[in-house]
């Protein structure tokens, strides 16, 4: 997850400044990192709602798992929208730029949290 971001962040950072004139590793990176991160989040998904629904029946440490479940929606949710409804005006708009950045951003940081929440807690 986390060097997905990275790639992510660094190629969209390029775009982001730079534009079309951005380099090309950036052009070429950023949609391929993109993409696995909506894979592996998609797969995280169903796995952890399967998991989460294993795990009902269990008192300990539902508090957390619960947590993380809320959180880990919530930046999919925003993931979504910045690759779905933002991503397609951010190639001409340097306003929907700064919002497809923000909102992935603060997706990253969401999901982040997330997992160290599950990490830590374990």
């Amino acid at each position: 997850m986390i060097p997905l971001f990275a790639a992510s962040y660094f190629s969209g950072d390029q775009l982001l400044e730079k534009g079309t004139d951005a380099p090309s590793w950036a052009r070429n990176m950023h949609a391929p990192a993109a993409t696995g991160s909506a894979i592996l989040f998609g797969a995280n998904t169903v796995t952890g709602g399967w998991n989460l629904w294993e795990g009902r029946k269990d008192p300990n440490g539902r508090t957390r798992r619960i947590i993380h479940s809320m959180l880990f929606t919530a930046a999919s949710g925003g993931f979504a929208y910045a690759g779905t409804k933002l991503a397609n005006d951010a190639e001409e708009d340097m306003t929907a730029r700064r919002k497809h950045r923000n909102v992935a951003l603060g997706s990253m940081g969401v999901s982040t949290v997330s997992w160290l929440i599950m990490l830590i807690g374990n």
